[in-house]
């Protein structure tokens, strides 16, 4: 049985819907939608590097 860690969520895809959330702000704020792709991007790699 795996040890639960401490430092990271269960829930790793909530790492990509607040990248999301951070590229909708800033796409509102500049009018530049590669925002919110950018914001997506750095979610799903905060997600990917918390699983190991």
């Amino acid at each position: 049985m795996k040890k639960k860690s401490k430092y990271f969520s269960n829930n790793v895809g909530s790492y990509v819907g607040l990248g999301t959330a951070i590229g909708t702000a800033m796409h509102a704020a500049t009018s530049e939608p590669t925002w919110i792709a950018v914001g997506a991007a750095l979610g799903a790699a905060l997600s990917w590097r918390g699983k190991g």
